[in-house]
C-alpha cells in the first residue's frame, strides 16, 4: 500500500511539473491573475462612485434644510404655530416636532414646496411666563430650532 501511494505521488508530481512548464498552465495562472486585478479595479471604481454619490446627497439635504427659514411664531395655551418658508428648489416635509426636547404633537405633516410658505401647528399645554425650545424635524432628521416665550 505504501508503495502504491509513493508511486502515485511521483506520478502527480511529474504531471504537475509538466503542467507548470507548459504554456497551458501559465496561461491559466495569468488569466486568473488578470481576473483578480480587474475585479479589484472595478471594486475601487464602484466604491469611489457610490461614496461620491452619498456625499453629494448628504450635502444637498443639508443645503436644502439650511434654506428653510422661520418667518414667525405664535403661542397660546394649547398650540404653537410656526410659519416656515422654503427658499430652496426642492420640496421638504416636516414630520416631527419636539418642545423642550420632548416629542410633541404635530397636527399634520407640513409639506413645503419650493419657494412656498407653510404653517406647522404643534399641540400641547403651555403655561404663561415659560420659555419653550421648539425643534421641527424633516423626514431626513435635520432640525430647525427656535425659541419662544408665552
Amino acid at each position: 500500500m505504501l508503495m502504491r501511494i509513493s508511486s502515485m505521488h511521483k506520478l502527480i508530481v511529474t504531471k504537475m511539473r509538466k503542467l507548470a512548464g507548459s504554456r497551458k498552465g501559465s496561461s491559466l495562472v495569468l488569466a486568473t491573475l488578470l481576473l483578480v486585478i480587474v475585479t479589484l479595479v472595478a471594486g475601487v471604481f464602484f466604491y469611489t462612485n457610490v461614496m461620491g454619490s452619498m456625499t453629494s446627497m448628504t450635502n444637498n439635504i443639508n443645503t436644502q434644510m439650511s434654506l428653510l427659514m422661520l418667518e414667525g411664531s405664535k403661542i397660546n395655551a394649547t398650540c404653537i404655530t410656526a410659519f416656515l418658508r422654503n427658499t430652496g428648489q426642492y420640496s421638504v416635509d416636516i414630520v416631527n416636532a419636539y418642545v423642550n426636547s420632548q416629542i410633541a404633537v404635530l397636527a399634520q405633516t407640513v409639506k413645503l414646496t419650493a419657494s412656498s410658505l407653510g404653517v406647522a401647528y404643534i399641540g400641547g399645554t403651555y403655561t404663561k411666563g415659560s420659555s419653550y425650545t421648539v425643534k421641527l424635524a424633516s423626514i431626513f432628521g435635520t432640525l430647525i430650532t427656535f425659541e419662544l416665550t408665552y
